[in-house]
């Protein structure tokens, strides 16, 4: 029995060394990053990395036999593929920018603050969950959310009985599973510019799932906040 894969060998006897040549462009990206990283070098990462896939990506299409000026264009499709998605990511960056440079990110904070303090601990939770949300619309990275509200979030959270375990577990899951439902995350932007679904079409479909999952994970809070995880 031949498998599909034995076919494509043997129709196209260049993809074999294609794939062989991304896979060993993979290997090296993998090694880039944990030698970057645990060495902790002053390099981007994130250019470092994407270089990487490029060049890549050119030598598994000479590897295979295409010649420079289809995988010259090859790449240039690509491009245009994923331009969409350039532009709307540098229209979730600029919400970013607005609401840091208005103040308004500090308005928040300060009702934040009201709140918890002024709540039971499941209140508590859910508030901070909730802003959670809220934040991760306008500001994607989880460290950057991190470092604005979670010096604030924990003592106050502790003073009325909630665990800083439990404080971060309400922003991991505020932070987390909402990074597949909103059009200012720039991964998911970019996943669906490469596919023929459209984001009316994805959210139709990963709406009523998301609504779910806040359901789920605010029982878990509750039941983190019953009994005390930390």
């Amino acid at each position: 029995h031949i498998t599909a894969a034995e076919i494509a060998h043997e129709e196209r006897p260049g993809l074999k060394r294609g794939m062989t040549a991304f896979g060993i462009s993979m290997g090296l990206i993998l090694v880039s990053m944990i030698v970057i990283s645990g060495l902790r070098l002053d390099v981007p990462l994130l250019p470092v990395v994407g270089l990487l896939f490029m060049l890549g990506g050119f030598a598994a299409g000479l590897a295979s036999g295409m010649p420079v000026g289809r995988t010259f264009r090859t790449f240039g499709k690509g491009m245009l593929g994923v331009l969409p998605g350039a532009l709307l990511i540098l229209m979730a960056m600029s919400v970013k920018h607005i609401i840091s440079e208005a103040g308004t990110m500090a308005t928040i904070l300060n009702l934040l603050a009201l709140r918890i303090t002024g709540s039971s601990p499941i209140a508590a939770v859910m508030i901070i969950f909730a802003l959670t949300l809220v934040l991760n619309f306008f500001i994607g990275s989880a460290s950057a959310k991190a470092f604005l509200i979670m010096p604030l979030i924990v003592p106050l959270a502790g003073i009325i009985g909630v665990t800083a375990q439990t404080s971060v577990l309400a922003f991991a899951f505020g932070d987390g599973f909402s990074n597949m439902l909103y059009p200012t995350n720039p991964v998911l932007l970019i996943a669906l510019s490469m596919t023929v679904v459209s984001y009316p079409k994805w959210l139709r479909f990963v709406f009523p799932v998301q609504l779910i999952m806040i359901l789920i994970n605010a029982g878990f809070l509750a039941l983190a906040v019953v009994f005390g995880y930390s």
